[in-house]
């Protein structure tokens, strides 16, 4: 009688099977990743813009754009019951590349109705943004100042350390690593490159964390 053969894979076909896979995701993983920050930049900007429109109609309303710099500034259209308290909103405080961030995670499961009910209650944590410091808000009407953006906070929003910038005319600047780089700044350092009062890049030094 002649032996049924093995339909099963035998130990050097699945290292094979495995060298190749391995081979393939080192090769194919960067672009993917890429790709998901690319969108996720694109993302990031139609945050910025929806957070233009609520700040012109915040304006409108007070005659004012804020009462407070930083994080609060941001947030304030929010307490003030400007923006509608739903997730979605919610969602815009925060960058979409830094979705993992454990205290973002850490809100999702609360009500979104009853989130950041004055501005006394906010931290820096609320927002993956920096805006306008408090000191510069009488200025705000110029189109080629930065109103927001990206705060690099926990580190670079992305891993191209681009950061994304909302100007006053309700356009965007995104900061590229060349440009970064151009004020000094070395990638290759470790220090995250600073958003706020101390940046070496004078667009970023009217906004706070």
């Amino acid at each position: 009688m002649t032996p049924r053969k093995s339909s099963g894979f035998t130990l050097i076909e699945l290292l094979i099977v495995i060298a190749i896979i391995g081979v393939l995701s080192v090769a194919l993983l960067p672009r993917i990743i890429g790709s998901r920050e690319n969108a996720n930049k694109t993302a990031n900007e139609a945050n910025m813009k929806w957070h233009f429109q609520v700040f012109i109609e915040y304006e409108m309303a007070y005659k004012t754009y804020g009462r407070e710099g930083g994080h609060k500034f941001v947030l304030d259209p929010w307490v003030r019951g400007k923006v509608e308290k739903t997730d979605a909103s919610r969602d815009r405080y925060f960058n979409p590349n830094l979705l993992g961030d454990p205290y973002y995670q850490d809100l999702k499961a609360k009500d979104s109705s009853k989130l950041w009910p004055n501005l006394e209650s906010l931290t820096s944590q609320d927002t993956h943004y920096a805006g306008r410091a408090k000191e510069h808000l009488v200025s705000m009407k110029k189109g080629d100042q930065a109103w927001m953006a990206d705060d690099n906070e926990t580190g670079p929003a992305f891993s191209d350390n681009t950061i994304v910038v909302l100007m006053g005319d309700g356009s965007i600047k995104r900061l590229e690593a060349e440009d970064l780089k151009a004020t000094g700044w070395d990638p290759d350092s470790g220090q995250v490159f600073e958003v706020g009062p101390q940046s070496p890049l004078p667009l970023l030094q009217r906004l706070q964390r």
